[in-house]
């Protein structure tokens, strides 16, 4: 084990012309939770997460339950032993060495980086977490597509061609009429789940009023989009976590013009983050459910969360 992981650190180096962290299963030092999944450390070892979760040949022997053993569950022997089976396995997208995904097709040899294939193969996050290059990714939509150059459902901006990997929708969205006005970008749907944690749900349905009967249950949607390469965290939304929203009427509203800056009622903080103190008269709504700060606005998939 000693001896692979001086391995895994010489190639480390190696691949690094900087000074810049790289995971230690793709060795790419690119950082992006919501594509890659968190940075995990685990004494000198860090690597994606989804990284881990993806590899074929990454063994997860550890406990994840009450304190995991090393990166939840998985080892720094788990992670080392794993190196010696992928090290010289090319990616098939970028032609470089240490691609620990494999394709789960029958006779496909293809492998690559996650975060090469992050938008056109998928890994299912779920079961078996088998994964599918772009010539072999499922059509799970019974050929129901979406037209060139759709909008995304969540940011509005345009889905150019159909791509299973990347043009995401449930079943229940499928039953609509005008169900090729229902597709978000994997990107999209991501940013939201990794926001909504355990709440994620059927955004589309869930915004109708009253919801369509055939609305999937969150542990419906949630399964579904695990086979489809989201990722759900097992998390309570953010607005819902502890600390959020601690002591938020005591705060000074943030407003720049503010007529009233040190009177501390009715300031409450954005419904997604729980940061940016504002007066909801300043913040121009009437409810604390309808005040997003203008970070969270910005990212437009914001938009789209339903109101609890």
């Amino acid at each position: 084990m000693a001896s692979t992981s001086k391995k895994m650190a010489s190639t480390s180096k190696e691949t690094a012309s900087t000074n810049k962290e790289v995971c230690w299963v793709c060795f790419k030092s690119i950082k992006n939770d919501v594509l890659f999944g968190e940075w995990k450390t685990l004494d000198k070892i860090k690597v994606h997460y989804f990284c881990l979760l993806s590899g074929t040949a990454i063994r997860q022997t550890g406990k994840v339950t009450g304190k995991p053993d090393g990166i939840l569950g998985f080892t720094e022997k788990d992670i080392g032993e794993s190196f010696q089976l992928y090290e010289s396995t090319k990616c098939y997208l970028c032609r470089k060495k240490s691609a620990a995904v494999k394709c789960a097709e029958k006779d496909c040899n293809r492998s690559w980086h996650y975060p090469c294939g992050v938008l056109e193969c998928v890994t299912e996050f779920t079961g078996a977490f088998q994964s599918y290059c772009s010539h072999h990714v499922k059509d799970p939509n019974n050929g129901k597509k979406h037209e060139n150059y759709a909008e995304c459902l969540v940011c509005n901006s345009l889905i150019a061609t159909y791509d299973p990997a990347n043009s995401i929708i449930s079943s229940c969205c499928l039953l609509w009429p005008d169900y090729s006005k229902c597709f978000v970008h994997k990107t999209c749907i991501l940013k939201y789940t990794k926001n909504a944690g355990y709440d994620s749900l059927c955004i589309n349905c869930d915004m109708e009023v009253p919801a369509p009967n055939y609305k999937l249950t969150k542990q419906e949607w949630q399964e579904e989009m695990r086979k489809k390469g989201i990722f759900i965290p097992m998390a309570d939304a953010i607005w819902e976590r502890e600390g959020n929203f601690a002591d938020q009427v005591k705060q000074k509203c943030e407003y720049g013009n503010c007529s009233s800056p040190n009177v501390t009622k009715d300031v409450f903080t954005c419904f997604v983050c729980g940061c940016f103190p504002m007066h909801l008269k300043c913040s121009k709504v009437t409810k604390h459910e309808e005040y997003y700060c203008p970070k969270c606005w910005d990212q437009s998939f914001v938009q789209r969360v339903p109101k609890y």
